[in-house]
């Protein structure tokens, strides 16, 4: 069956990262990544099957950049910082 233009894309794989591309981009303990979600700097992760969670690739990619760029001691452009990932 071919899709057509208007249905939406289904996320594959590489849309997301799990924990261990997380921690791999990311080099701290697990204990600090669940310690950023609780804290809300980082969005909980989605379930992607039944036994696997991960985060949506832009998420992740932007709360690296907001902490490189605070780690850097630069302005954060408004919405764009670890608290704009808190979950509502």
């Amino acid at each position: 069956m071919r899709k057509g233009k208007n249905e939406p894309r289904v996320p594959d794989q590489t849309d997301f990262v799990d924990m261990r591309e997380l921690l791999r981009r990311w080099p701290v303990s697990r204990a600090t990544v669940y310690r950023a979600i609780k804290r809300g700097e980082l969005a909980p992760p989605v379930r992607i099957s039944k036994r696997r969670v991960a985060w949506p690739k832009p998420i992740v990619e932007q709360f690296l950049r907001a902490l490189v760029m605070a780690k850097l001691g630069k302005a954060i452009p408004s919405g764009e910082g670890p608290s704009a990932y808190r979950a509502a």
